[in-house]
């Protein structure tokens, strides 16, 4: 079993051909993660950005990438990623970024076999009992390249077409990707092939990333929610759904609880009464948190956190700057941690870890969290991060 460090490693040194990109809005983002198959790199994206572009600036940093395994949310024609959504209204906003996503690969098989064949050469042969070869009885690698430089000549063929001069290490199973080849693109969303619009919407998708892609008609995810974990639909040259290869174990999708389908939208609006005693909150409609200490100027400045500890629910947090934990005026701030089952009030004394954390300024005089506010996910690690001003 891979460890930590390992793992760590894989991702450092951008060797993994596999990257599983999770959605934090799905259910147990850091469940998913850690039920990823061995060897595949994984990255879970900021909520509050486009996760279109998080995509891009990701597989920036893992050029050996051959099959990008997309979770989230997902109905007919659309994926849910980060605070964006791709579908074909937004497609042609994305188009240049989406074209560039597995850009270090030779054009489809049938352009390469085309160009291939205008050169007057064959393809290399399988090695049976073995890796494919790259190598020739006839043309040596200083020949191939002497080829590849006419092709590139050639208005006939396209401008990214070219040799790839060695194989991606293999990694925990998974091989780089060979001379021809196309990359994979698999998406978990509920529905995201379903339907005119769905097929549309992949039809479209493959036609900018070249790759085969394979997604799912049906829900995915928990059976007695009505998922399954089976991509039953694919687009592309040689793409055959029955072959896709789910990339989370089997103790996973046997235990995760819930489906990669988007919360219903309720078009009605909700009631509200002209006034509310803030009084009647009650956990159901609202809740109150209640400071430490007097004249400690708790909730001076409130912030949303982002998703601290990734359970998939937004985090507040709070800054008291009168707070003298490190002397006079030394400052605290309190990350709250949200959970589906508040209470009517919340007391910052009773944080202890698991429902959230108190932050200690360091000098007297500091007025640490004077002002507080999430800062996104600034080190990449898929959690939201913080920031808090002091004098």
């Amino acid at each position: 079993m891979i460890t930590l460090a390992e793992t760590k490693q894989l991702n450092n040194l951008a060797l993994a051909t596999t990257l599983v990109i999770i959605d934090p809005n799905v259910t147990n983002p850091q469940q998913l993660a850690a039920g990823v198959m061995t060897g595949a790199a994984v990255k879970i994206l900021d909520a509050h950005r486009d996760g279109i572009i998080q995509i891009s600036e990701i597989l920036q940093a893992y050029p050996n990438v051959d099959s990008l395994h997309l979770v989230s949310h997902g109905s007919p024609g659309c994926i849910h990623l980060g605070n964006s959504k791709l579908n074909l209204d937004t497609l042609p906003l994305y188009a240049a970024k989406i074209e560039n996503w597995f850009s270090s690969f030779p054009p489809s098989s049938s352009q390469s076999l085309e160009c291939l064949h205008k050169l007057h050469l064959s393809p290399p042969a399988p090695k049976f009992g073995g890796e494919d070869s790259l190598k020739s009885s006839s043309i040596g690698n200083k020949t191939v390249q002497k080829y590849h430089d006419q092709v590139q000549n050639k208005e006939s063929c396209p401008a990214n077409f070219r040799r790839k001069s060695s194989k991606s290490p293999r990694i925990g199973g998974f091989r780089g990707h060979d001379f021809i080849t196309q990359p994979k693109l698999l998406i978990y969303g509920c529905n995201v092939a379903q339907g005119e619009s769905g097929q549309k919407f992949l039809n479209k998708l493959q036609q900018l990333t070249q790759a085969q892609i394979q997604a799912s008609s049906t829900k995915i995810g928990n059976a007695e929610l009505g998922g399954n974990w089976q991509l039953d639909i694919a687009v592309g040259d040689n793409s055959e759904a029955d072959n896709a290869e789910i990339i989370f174990n089997q103790e996973t999708q046997q235990a995760y609880s819930g489906i990669f389908d988007p919360p219903v939208a309720n078009d009605d609006p909700i009631p509200y009464p002209a006034e509310i005693e803030l009084s009647s909150l009650d956990g159901s409609n609202g809740f109150v948190i209640n400071g430490i200490d007097a004249d400690d100027e708790s909730g001076i400045s409130v912030s949303s956190a982002g998703d601290v500890n990734g359970d998939g629910l937004a985090d507040l947090i709070i800054g008291a700057p009168n707070a003298d934990p490190n002397g006079n005026y030394s400052g605290e701030s309190y990350v709250v941690f949200g959970s589906s089952n508040l209470s009517s009030s919340i007391d910052l004394s009773a944080l202890d870890g698991s429902n959230g954390f108190v932050l200690n300024g360091i000098d007297a005089n500091g007025y640490s969290g004077r002002s507080v506010s999430g800062a996104g996910d600034v080190n990449g690690d898929g959690l939201a991060d913080l920031i808090i001003g002091a004098y």
